[in-house]
């Protein structure tokens, strides 16, 4: 989860300028609002130059190794 701290006082849905949070933060303000995540994938800019290996880290560890996430949500619950 995005810090609140002196420096960043605000939530991370809340700042008056760049909106930054981890998948978690995103999938908590989801979950807030009754929407259904459908799934999500992580991917990194430079992907291009990664190994298997790297690829697999990111879809292990995506808070930490990627640079962008693509959701595909729902307001109703998918079957």
């Amino acid at each position: 989860m995005m810090p609140v701290s002196e420096a960043l006082p605000y939530e991370w849905y809340n700042t008056p300028n760049i909106h930054l949070c981890t998948f978690k933060d995103f999938e908590q303000l989801c979950a807030q609002h009754d929407i259904h995540i459908v799934n999500r994938f992580a991917v990194s800019d430079s992907e291009k130059g990664h190994t298997p290996l790297m690829k697999a880290l990111i879809r292990q560890a995506p808070n930490l190794l990627a640079d962008v996430a693509i959701y595909r949500v729902t307001k109703q619950k998918p079957e």
